[in-house]
């Protein structure tokens, strides 16, 4: 909570994001060894707090300033992808609960919301720009030169298995999510869900979704899939109107320019021209 608050005075006072963001990055590590050791047993009496922590972890991953490492070179680097790494953390640690979390049935809301149905009734034709981006990576992923120590096929499959879940992501329209969601969770919540909260949850739909293998491959920053990453920041920028989601879609992608090479850069070229960098 100190390391939340902190982060968000830097957000209200830019000329000390700087000294905010620092008294953060303490209080996180004060508190990373005891979350780790908790992690090891995870009780009915710790889970509520295990999943405070987890998810103001991951609103202080997105408001970060520095929350995106971007230096260049071919050092591995989990910053791009810290994102996605805390909001599966976040699952993790319900799908170990028996029970509900705080008294709110967080697992099964989890659950339901990832099996949202895309159907043509809630969903949006993706746009000429879109389609035509997402064409351009799949046609490159079939005919990519691999250089993991996986099975060719292991890892094509990972990042074609993130193209399908984001093609699915942008084919929501937020207001269809929200009525959708809320139907899914009806046994849970009567009430219709309040649209930013909605929001809030729309883009979770897709780290929650790929695979471990594509986390482990972005990690490393393949570049497809930093590609793919480059295009998901465009579902982070939906929710720029919540603060600590504000410039984190904006501040990713520029992280995913910098460490792509030139010969990459053409794939990225829509988002590119979304966010006018």
């Amino acid at each position: 909570m100190l390391a939340t608050a902190a982060i968000h005075l830097g957000y209200l006072q830019p000329e000390h994001r700087k000294k905010y963001n620092l008294l953060s990055r303490q209080h996180l590590d004060l508190a990373l060894g005891p979350f780790q050791r908790a992690m090891a047993s995870v009780t009915e009496e710790n889970i509520v707090f295990l999943f405070t922590y987890s998810t103001l972890l991951v609103v202080c991953s997105l408001a970060a300033a520095q929350g995106a490492h971007t230096y260049g070179g071919s050092e591995t680097s989990s910053g791009i992808a810290d994102w996605v790494i805390c909001v599966r953390g976040c699952r993790s640690i319900t799908a170990t609960a028996s029970s509900d979390i705080g008294g709110l049935p967080i697992r099964q809301w989890i659950d339901n919301m990832v099996h949202v149905p895309c159907t043509p009734e809630n969903a949006s034709k993706l746009s000429p720009e879109e389609e035509g981006s997402f064409s351009r990576i799949e046609d490159l992923l079939a005919t990519l030169p691999l250089a993991t120590d996986l099975p060719g096929n292991e890892e094509v499959a990972a990042y074609l298995h993130a193209m399908e879940k984001l093609r699915v992501t942008f084919a929501f329209t937020v207001d269809s999510f929200n009525s959708t969601l809320t139907l899914a969770m009806k046994d849970f919540s009567p009430k219709s869900l309040p649209e930013r909260l909605s929001r809030r949850l729309f883009v979770t739909l897709w780290p929650y979704s790929v695979s471990d293998l594509f986390v482990r491959l972005l990690i490393e920053m393949r570049p497809p899939a930093l590609i793919i990453m480059a295009h998901y920041c465009l579902i982070l920028r939906r929710a720029k109107d919540c603060w600590y989601m504000a410039e984190s879609g904006l501040r990713i992608f520029q992280a995913i320019q910098h460490n792509l090479g030139e010969e990459w850069s053409s794939y990225i070229e829509y988002p590119r021209r979304v966010f006018g960098v």
